[in-house]
């Protein structure tokens, strides 16, 4: 059973007057992606004093529902009466399990307690969105995550420059896939070319994007999704 500092069970907590205020900044939109780049998730954590006197040997206890996240405990050894604990960026373990298995997008639920003597003397709340393993969030949650969805090792793609290479060999050109390294911008131009003849040939058809995707995301076609015939 899990115990608090003191070694009381969960059972035992009881929830008092609020001697403690808590505010964070939590991540609205978190993913796999997020997770693989080591994005914060918690920031500007703040633990306010509103008693007139010290508190000592405080833990601060963050739990996730659903668990997206491994629990987290921060010991504090006193606050001042008036004082603020500030922690500006906490390190909270996101399950790369859980975001890359999500399918769709789901409300998490962020608990942080704070524990004194086996009381709970405050508490705060906070949702987050997790989004689907293959989703990116748009201009409402770090735009720039979008170049975490790039596979330039994808097999699939892997597929289209081995295409690319037999059409610059049936052209007479030199069939490998050197990019910039000859340092000719004629030879880039040759490559680039054959790269977009290898894609035409794939017969793709374009598909319009959700209203608003820009600012509200979308789901992200892997290059295997696009290759499917």
């Amino acid at each position: 059973m899990a115990t608090d500092g003191t070694g009381a069970s969960q059972a035992q907590l009881k929830q008092v007057a609020s001697k403690i205020s808590i505010s964070a900044q939590i991540e609205p939109k978190t993913s796999f992606a997020h997770q693989q780049n080591g994005i914060p998730f918690i920031r500007d954590l703040r633990v306010t004093n509103l008693c007139g006197e010290a508190l000592e040997n405080l833990e601060l206890t963050i739990s996730f529902n659903p668990h997206f996240a491994d629990e987290k405990h921060i010991f504090v050894q006193r606050i001042e009466a008036g004082e603020i604990f500030v922690s500006d960026v906490v390190d909270v373990s996101l399950s790369g399990e859980y975001l890359s298995g999500a399918r769709e997008s789901t409300a998490g639920r962020i608990v942080i307690e704070c524990i004194s003597q086996s009381n709970v003397v405050g508490s705060y709340s906070g949702e987050t969105r997790l989004l689907a393993f293959d989703e990116w969030a748009g201009l409402s949650g770090l735009p720039e995550i979008l170049a975490a969805f790039s596979q330039p090792n994808h097999p699939a793609v892997e597929r289209v420059l081995r295409s690319a290479s037999e059409l610059l060999s049936k052209a007479g050109k030199l069939a490998s896939i050197e990019g910039y390294q000859s340092k000719d911008r004629k030879r880039a131009w040759e490559i680039a070319s054959a790269i977009y003849g290898s894609i035409a040939n794939l017969g793709l058809t374009y598909a319009n994007p959700p209203a608003s995707f820009e600012k509200t995301g979308q789901k992200i076609r892997t290059p295997d999704r696009i290759l499917v015939p």
